[in-house]
């Protein structure tokens, strides 16, 4: 009887949800009285936890069958970024995050282990060469840990109006193949390695030229030595001249600091709206778009921008912000002139490079494996245009 009182709230809670199912729902389906319920379940609460311990027990138990099965590897990791039981309404997902945290510790646990397995599956797909040896694997762990984390995110699925299955069948084509359509390799051969823009030169205007000299050796120095560490000194003996002609042009140091962030932005702004205005392929566009078209700084460096200096951090935000917009626009277009693939959900390619770009953006992310920005980035798109099988992987895994 316990387990038919599982069941019957499992129904209950996918229809109603977590808070709005009752006890009375279930004595009435299954023709019992409470009283009876009660002898099995001394509370509610304690019917949600036993509703969730089925649902993960099934998860572990699917998984385990995935893994033992003989479905390529690709088909595995598939299932297994996804939920293995009957799908549930994204809603229902977060309402047991927002109102019952001790029962989401589980699902967290679930979530760690799935990422485990999948994890030992890639590894040996990379052994037996069917995932791309020149892109690296803490890029490819990023995409997919930020993507999925973003598609189990209930308000994402609720937007969308997708499942989770649903979303990880889309993201899941976007992984391994790639979003451009065939008309657009064919149009594209050789433009998939991208390389970091070049760094667009300081414009001196002529009756700015001090002012724009000293911009330009602090960014130097800062780049050395960090924000905190350079010293008006360090700029005066590069450029030959006074501290008191610096202080001509700048009242201090955090005056300088801001003009540094402000030239910085001005530049990549510039870059950007150039880059639209190009005859280029829309793939020419996004690679301009995407990278830094600064010479780009060490991540601490950045780090400590963020730690000490949080109204110039404030620019920054806001022009990411500005960039993903710019960036979703440029999708659009393409979409519209079939350069990337009809058969996956654009919300879902939106999303993966919205969440990615995001963890990118993290300056602790850059440091955990060693990449600058621009480097991260690179990587990210031979993922998102072109996919991480192989030839060889692309034979024994169509997805």
């Amino acid at each position: 009887m316990r387990d038919i009182i599982v069941l019957t709230a499992r129904e209950k809670i996918v229809q109603y949800g977590w808070r709005k199912f009752t006890i009375n729902q279930i004595a009435a389906d299954l023709g019992i009285s409470k009283k009876t319920v009660y002898k099995y379940f001394q509370s509610k609460s304690e019917i949600v936890s036993a509703v969730l311990d089925r649902f993960i027990a099934l998860e572990k138990a699917n998984a385990l069958k995935i893994l033992e099965s003989e479905m390529s590897w690709a088909e595995k990791m598939q299932a297994l970024m996804g939920a293995l039981t009957p799908d549930k309404p994204a809603w229902v997902i977060g309402e047991l995050e927002r109102f019952f945290p001790q029962e989401w510790v589980k699902i967290e646990d679930l979530y760690k282990l799935k990422r485990s397995q999948t994890s030992k599956l890639f590894a040996k797909a990379r052994e037996n060469g069917e995932i791309r040896s020149d892109i690296a694997p803490e890029v490819i762990f990023l995409t997919i840990s930020s993507t999925i984390k973003a598609l189990h995110n209930y308000k994402y699925l609720g937007e969308i109006n997708l499942t989770l299955n649903q979303a990880v069948r889309e993201f899941a084509k976007i992984l391994f193949s790639g979003i451009l359509s065939k008309k657009s390799r064919d149009r594209n051969q050789g433009l998939y390695e991208f390389s970091p823009a070049g760094q667009i030169p300081v414009d001196d205007k002529e009756n700015d030229y001090t002012r724009n000299k000293i911009v330009r050796v602090a960014m130097e120095k800062i780049n050395q030595y960090g924000f905190r560490k350079f010293t008006v000194d360090d700029v005066a003996a590069e450029l030959g001249i006074s501290k008191k002609t610096i202080y001509k042009c700048f009242a201090s140091k955090n005056e300088i600091i801001s003009a540094v962030v402000d030239k910085y932005l001005e530049l990549e702004k510039t870059g950007i709206l150039k880059a639209l205005r190009t005859e280029g392929n829309w793939i020419d566009k996004m690679n301009l778009i995407s990278f830094s078209l600064v010479p780009s700084r060490p991540v601490w460096v950045t780090e400590e921008l963020f730690n000490f200096f949080p109204q110039e951090w404030e620019k920054i935000y806001a022009q990411r912000q500005w960039r993903k917009t710019i960036m979703s626009e440029l999708f659009v277009k393409a979409i519209e002139n079939s350069e990337i693939r009809s058969d996956i959900a654009p919300a879902i390619i939106q999303i993966t490079v919205s969440s990615t770009m995001s963890i990118i953006y993290d300056f602790s992310n850059l440091k955990r494996i060693n990449m600058t920005f621009n480097q991260a980035v690179a990587e990210f798109l031979k993922i998102l245009f072109t996919g991480i099988l192989t030839k060889k992987g692309q034979g024994k895994n169509i997805i």
